[in-house]
């Protein structure tokens, strides 16, 4: 049985580097290389990951990433980015990127933290134009942006 967690082979490798255009993430951080016979999920998204420019992340990358406690950085960056695109962000859920941002431990969101309330703030005043499956939806969505909100007041 896999018992190894993914995050044990980024211990040290955190913080935003200098980007270079055609230079891949695993090369820029100076990650672990992958083991491209693993058979697991996890492993096969990492070797993706560690082969992609960081202008090519996706969103389902920067969730693991946030997940996973891998270069969170970088995640957080590129989370803002894409919330302030679309707030709904999610590969599961509606909301599922604000949301696994947002669980982030606060001592790595206090780096972003007024990028971080800006974009709260923002997505607040556009709640009641989104495009929401059921009520239910966006009282929950209100929800995690007012508990947000509210540990930082």
């Amino acid at each position: 049985m896999y018992t190894k967690k993914i995050e044990d082979l980024f211990s040290g490798y955190g913080g935003i580097k200098k980007m270079s255009i055609g230079i891949t993430i695993g090369e820029i951080y100076n990650l672990p290389l992958p083991n491209v016979y693993d058979d697991y999920c996890l492993e096969q998204w990492y070797t993706e990951f560690y082969n992609k420019q960081v202008e090519g992340l996706s969103k389902l990358d920067v969730i693991r990433m946030l997940e996973q406690n891998i270069l969170e950085d970088l995640a957080i960056k590129k989370a803002i980015e894409f919330l302030y695109e679309d707030p709904l962000t999610g590969i599961k859920f509606d909301g599922q990127l604000m949301e696994t941002l947002l669980s982030t431990d606060m001592k790595k969101l206090r780096t972003f933290i007024e990028d971080v309330k800006k974009l709260i703030s923002e997505v607040s005043l556009k709640l009641n134009n989104l495009d929401w499956i059921s009520v239910e939806d966006k009282e929950k969505y209100a929800d995690l942006l007012n508990k947000f909100q509210d540990q930082f007041q």
